[in-house]
């Protein structure tokens, strides 16, 4: 009678801690659904969700993962296909369920600048990464004139200016003949980029862009007496114009600003994976 139970004092024990593990469980079981995705930038795969943990590598854009893990919004713990295991940056992740509402008619068109593609119709949305000149896009909403939803090849949804976008078949202006640099207005003063952005050879969307500035550039503002496009300078001496949205002054007033000393050289890092290329614009060999 007492071996009884004792069997049955252990079993109703056994029970209780089978229960106790399946209601810890639960939580995680929220989150156990895996999704297919791709990263939509050369991305670093880090051993913890934050940028304090090691990185166990750098992942290229458009590589395929199997995120295992979204409960936290900001990084999200992923599986490679060798079965490593680890965490990547939300932001630069394209979930391959993802999709944008369409009006119902899907186009296929093409960039005709070297373009940022954006998470929301605007420029304060953020950046998940820069589309190549004549890269093909499937635009599933024009619904927004200015900002076309689009699709890209690899699944990954957002927002392209609609200027950079042309549709296959129609007709694309031709490029305005660049005009002389702008007169400087008696002061430069260095700026930094704010975002990935055009470097122009005029003064608007219509002039060509010479290249595509990587985030955290410092440049020399030259002018700024078109508020909407200040004429620059690089370090390596190339001139051009940069949408001032884009540019942030290092003080607040450029009258005040002390000339760069011309001839200088200046130590700098690079913030991006960035072409080293043999001129100044993206038709040079990197």
């Amino acid at each position: 009678m007492q071996y009884r139970k004792r069997m049955l004092r252990k079993k109703g024990t056994a029970l209780l801690l089978s229960a106790l593990l399946l209601a810890s469980a639960l939580p995680l079981s929220a989150y156990a659904e895996e999704v297919s995705a791709k990263t939509t930038e050369y991305v670093n795969f880090r051993s913890g969700p934050g940028t304090n943990y090691s990185s166990q590598g750098i992942i290229a854009s458009g590589t395929t993962i199997t995120v295992t893990d979204t409960s936290n919004s900001e990084w999200y713990a992923v599986r490679l296909s060798n079965g490593s295991t680890g965490y990547i940056y939300a932001e630069y992740i394209s979930m391959s369920t993802g999709g944008s509402t369409s009006n119902g008619e899907e186009r296929s068109a093409k960039t005709t600048e070297y373009v940022n593609f954006r998470s929301g119709p605007g420029t304060n949305y953020n950046s998940k990464g820069v589309i190549a000149l004549g890269t093909t896009v499937t635009v599933t909403d024009t619904s927004n004139a200015q900002w076309y939803a689009v699709r890209l090849s690899n699944g990954s949804t957002g927002y392209i200016f609609a200027e950079y976008i042309s549709f296959t078949g129609s007709n694309t202006p031709s490029a305005t003949a660049a005009p002389t640099q702008a007169p400087s207005n008696g002061s430069e003063q260095t700026a930094k980029t704010t975002e990935y952005v055009n470097f122009r050879s005029g003064p608007g969307t219509n002039y060509s862009s010479k290249g595509v500035i990587a985030l955290g550039t410092t440049v020399t503002v030259t002018d700024t007496s078109n508020s909407e496009w200040y004429a620059v300078r690089l370090s390596n001496g190339s001139t051009g114009y940069i949408f001032a949205q884009y540019l942030k002054l290092n003080s607040s007033s450029s009258a005040t600003a002390t000339p760069a000393p011309s001839g200088s050289e200046q130590s700098a890092k690079t913030t991006e994976y960035v072409n080293f290329r043999s001129g100044p614009g993206t038709n040079y060999s990197s």
